[in-house]
């Protein structure tokens, strides 16, 4: 994972300048308490709260690990918010995402509205795909003290799209697995994103076929988006999440 930890002090460089600047830009962010993740193959750096890491380690789960929950805070940093940009999730489950998302906003200092669709018990689960439990969705995030801002939208989402406002600022996709409701949830609600808004599609892994292809049949083209950061398990790391960032132009 390419993450620069501040919390130690960095590798000395043999050109004196370069070790001048690093380590004052070491000092700085130390100072700020915040911490640096680059997304490849774009080479962009954002500059997260050391908190991040915190939250990340504490609602890791078998959905999203720390790695990846990292990587969303750093889309959520990424983006400069206004009072009318929204979080959308597609694809809820328990609401564990949602509760992370509104946790670093308060680390951020700031109020985002994140809508999450999902047809919860109305959806019958398949080998792909499990069912969320509104039960479990309200519960945490009551109990979480987030439900001011964490909104639940019990639907799905290609019935959902007309409803949804085009101002969304990071858009993640975790619905459904297969090719045709990736694509149509990238067709339906990815034109409502925001310039420099970012999109974060989990689960981009050869055991979901249907997510690889419709994800580089519509980015890996001439578009309004750019590929940021993918991570993906390989025979040297294959507990590595899989990931896919993209922005928009």
């Amino acid at each position: 994972m390419a993450i620069q930890d501040i919390s130690r002090s960095p590798s000395l460089p043999l050109d004196p300048q370069l070790e001048i600047r690093e380590l004052i830009m070491f000092m700085i962010l130390k100072s700020k308490n915040l911490m640096e993740l680059r997304f490849d193959p774009s080479g962009i750096v954002v500059q997260v709260p050391n908190a991040a890491q915190q939250c990340s380690d504490q609602f890791a789960s078998s959905m999203m690990d720390a790695e990846e929950l990292l990587y969303l805070a750093a889309s959520l940093a990424a983006f400069p918010w206004d009072e009318r940009a929204i979080v959308v999730e597609i694809g809820t489950y328990v609401g564990t995402t949602a509760v992370f998302m509104a946790k670093i906003f308060e680390v951020l200092g700031r109020r985002v509205s994140i809508l999450s669709i999902d047809p919860f018990e109305r959806f019958q689960p398949d080998s792909l795909n499990p069912q969320g439990i509104y039960g479990a969705y309200v519960h945490n995030i009551t109990s979480y003290g987030v439900a001011s801002i964490c909104l639940p939208l019990a639907a799905f989402s290609q019935d959902a799209a007309p409803v949804v406002p085009a101002t969304i600022g990071v858009l993640i996709i975790d619905g459904g697995h297969h090719y045709s409701i990736v694509r149509q949830d990238l067709e339906l609600y990815a034109p409502k994103v925001l310039p420099k808004g970012l999109i974060f599609l989990d689960d981009y892994d050869l055991a979901f076929p249907g997510v690889v292809r419709a994800v580089d049949d519509y980015f890996f083209k001439d578009g309004p988006f750019r590929i940021l950061h993918k991570s993906f398990a390989t025979t040297a790391n294959p507990r590595r999440a899989n990931f896919v960032i993209a922005q928009r132009l």
